[in-house]
């Protein structure tokens, strides 16, 4: 879980990482996958309001701004599979932060 510092935070399984935190913004970056075609990734706030989604995006890294500070934040991302392949989307790789 990231706080507010300077720190990156990764969860190894996931390879998902809050990269860098400022007071205007929080970056995040993940593992390419292969035979992924895009990336699909949410923010969502703990009481479900989602702050900030894209369902079709082609980096590994996504900058979110202009969050309500003091609030709890959930950053999901999954992997949209190549269409025409027999690969499923992946599961979705999360991490909270405030």
């Amino acid at each position: 879980q990231q706080r507010g510092s300077q720190d990156s935070a990764c969860i190894t399984g996931a390879k998902l990482c809050v990269v860098s935190v400022d007071s205007k913004a929080y970056e995040f970056s993940w593992t390419a996958v292969e035979n992924a075609s895009a990336y699909s990734y949410k923010v969502v706030a703990a009481d479900g309001t989602i702050a900030k989604e894209d369902a079709a995006c082609t980096a590994t890294e996504a900058s979110v701004s202009g969050l309500a500070a003091g609030t709890e934040y959930t950053f999901s991302v999954s992997a949209v599979a190549t269409e025409g392949t027999s690969d499923a989307d992946s599961e979705a790789a999360s991490i909270k932060f405030t």
